[in-house]
């Protein structure tokens, strides 16, 4: 678990099957969610893809998530982190307390040396929380990834560990 003063970061547990069907108002049952918990263990173990809730500490609300997948280990240890922030809970500096602890986890625990963050030119408001949390931008990425059936452009940004 990564704690910060306000947050914790920290796989998914059956246990919060209550929490986040109530968050995302989702009609999936407890037997699917705790199917999806073991699916994010398994890719843990294999080191393809990590993810995460958010968690307040003040009543262990729900908030949001970060997730990182691994793009390629060898000597780059590189990989690419996304995050989410219900939309209740964002301008109070949850998103970057979020994402500069998560990204100091990966860096330390998981070995990553460095992540980066996709991001789409219109969703401004990822691409500050990704200037906050102190990534530079690297560059544009054209016609990089598909989204409904069109080639889009993405912005890179990226930080590096120690």
């Amino acid at each position: 678990m990564i704690a910060t003063q306000r947050l914790s970061v920290r796989p998914y547990e059956k246990s919060d099957y209550a929490i986040w069907r109530d968050l995302y108002k989702s009609e999936e049952s407890e037997r699917t969610f705790a199917d999806r918990i073991a699916d994010y263990e398994q890719a843990a173990q294999k080191d393809d893809i990590y993810q995460f809730g958010v968690f307040r500490n003040s009543d262990e609300q729900l908030i949001g998530k970060v997730e990182v997948y691994t793009i390629l280990r060898m000597s780059y240890d590189w990989g690419m982190v996304g995050y989410s922030l219900h939309p209740q809970f964002q301008g109070r500096g949850y998103g970057v307390e979020m994402v500069h602890a998560a990204c100091e986890y990966f860096f330390s625990e998981k070995g990553f040396r460095r992540l980066e963050a996709h991001i789409v030119e219109e969703n401004q408001r990822s691409i500050n929380l990704a200037k906050r949390a102190g990534f530079a931008f690297e560059c544009i990425r054209e016609k990089f990834a598909e989204e409904d059936n069109v080639r889009r452009d993405y912005h890179i940004y990226y930080k590096n560990g120690p």
